[in-house]
């Protein structure tokens, strides 16, 4: 599973978060569904997120300044302090949001030498051109592009406008093609990140980027792809025809899974447009970074979410709501519960149907009163949601990503899978956990 991850050139706002989340929750139902009705064993998901840091233009296309060269200019640090800083601003959002985290976070500067052997290698197929600007993929040479956009060249041509223009600025062949290297040259001659290739100096496209990075840490094919819905075109297009003009295998990717926008009255969130809010502006209105989870989670995946504070302050009175319930059951030992666990499975089965799944939580509450059957619901509950406090729980925090490993390890032992459970056992380890066996199941420590 590959999922879009920042630009960080800037901090994450909710809008980035909302996909995020949304990648998370099906991560999440991947490895617990099981346990609803599913049958067999979990998944095994390797979720790799991207970090993004060259080659994104201001244009989100192939004009304008960087991104980083931009806020470089504007913060007056360098593009490396400046990329460090964003993301870890990032990855501590990430875990207050109660977000898994990826197997792997790959940087694009790291994968410069793949982008080039891909990018040669289109050229010798016949996909890609050079010019006086750079290397361009020609989508004429894709019959296929546009399946997933439905931006077919017909399409892309019959609506060209400005792209007319643009098209003989760069140099390229149609107004639909994309760079996949830049030269330093013309308004990139002042651009301090770039890397020699046979080219010249230049540094990567965008969409180059991402195919790189998949490449190198999940292969040819992947199973799922997500992202947010401005993901879809041209970024996810354009990584469609370079990998399978690059691989000669179809499809690149099963599965794509896009979140729509969440907008900020009525208008997308988004940093061109200066409307963006992010994790601490919420916390500052004194919300738990839950309740924010809880909102995003509450509506699919694929409608619109219109963020107000009266609708986050709506998602905690109902979050909160769950947390009462949990908050008097959770010393109880858990009695096996089947009925709205079942009927869980199957609403979150059909697309991931959270409103649904959210109101067999609510029905639970109003209609069980075994207080053992509600801390096994609720303890499967938050396996996929995750929007619990568990602040209070024990004196040692346990991340959520070890809990993972621990339940993983279970069923490893279970089913007498020992090196796999040896293997689960180190990883652990090498996270600052210690877990010896004993009669009564799994003890953790602290290293």
């Amino acid at each position: 599973m590959y999922s879009c991850g920042p630009t960080v050139y800037s901090r994450a706002h909710l809008g980035n978060f909302s996909a995020y989340i949304f990648s998370d929750l099906l991560t999440r139902w991947l490895i617990f569904r099981h346990e609803f009705g599913a049958g067999e064993t979990p998944f095994r998901v390797n979720k790799i997120s991207n970090i993004t840091d060259v080659g994104h233009l201001t244009s989100d296309g192939d004009t304008g300044e960087d991104k980083f060269e931009k806020a470089s200019r504007e913060q007056k640090k360098s593009v490396l302090e400046i990329a460090q800083h964003w993301e870890k601003l990032y990855r501590d959002d990430e875990q207050k949001l109660n977000i898994l985290p990826a197997e792997k976070y790959p940087h694009a500067t790291d994968y410069i030498s793949q982008m080039i052997e891909i990018t040669q290698k289109l050229v010798e197929k016949g996909y890609a051109y050079e010019n006086e600007d750079g290397i361009y993929f020609d989508v004429t040479k894709f019959p296929d592009y546009g399946k997933l956009s439905g931006n077919t060249l017909d399409n892309l041509n019959a609506g060209a406008g400005g792209r007319v223009s643009e098209t003989h600025q760069l140099g390229k062949r149609n107004p639909a093609d994309f760079a996949l290297w830049k030269k330093i040259t013309g308004e990139n001659a002042t651009h301090s990140l770039h890397w020699p290739s046979p080219w010249g100096k230049g540094f990567p496209g965008w969409h180059i980027e991402c195919s790189a990075m998949i490449l190198a840490n999940l292969g040819e094919q992947i199973d799922i792809h997500t992202g947010g819905e401005d993901n879809i075109f041209p970024h996810h297009e354009c990584e469609i025809a370079q990998m399978e003009a690059y691989t000669d295998k179809k499809p690149f990717c099963h599965y794509w899974l896009h979140k729509r926008f969440i907008q900020l009255n009525a208008e997308k969130m988004s940093k061109s447009k200066g409307n963006v809010l992010n994790l601490d502006d919420v916390i500052e209105k004194g919300f738990s970074p839950l309740d924010l989870r809880y909102l995003f989670l509450s509506v699919h995946y694929r409608q619109q979410l219109n963020f107000t504070w009266e609708s986050l302050e709506g998602a905690r009175t109902a979050r909160q709501k769950i947390q009462n319930i949990w908050d008097k059951v959770k010393s109880e030992k858990a009695e096996n519960e089947t009925a709205y666990s079942q009927k869980f499975f199957d609403f979150m089965e059909d697309d991931l149907n959270v409103s649904g799944a959210l109101s067999v939580a609510f029905e639970i509450i109003k209609k069980e009163k075994n207080h053992a059957k509600l801390k096994d619901f609720f303890t499967k509950f938050d396996q996929v949601f995750a929007t619990l406090d568990h602040a209070e729980k024990s004196a040692m925090a346990i991340p959520t990503e070890i809990k993972i490993l621990l339940k993983e390890r279970e069923l490893a032992r279970q089913a007498k899978n020992w090196a796999e459970s040896d293997r689960l056992r180190d990883k652990i380890a090498q996270k600052g956990f210690v877990v010896k066996d004993s009669p009564e199941g799994q003890t953790l420590t602290e290293k």
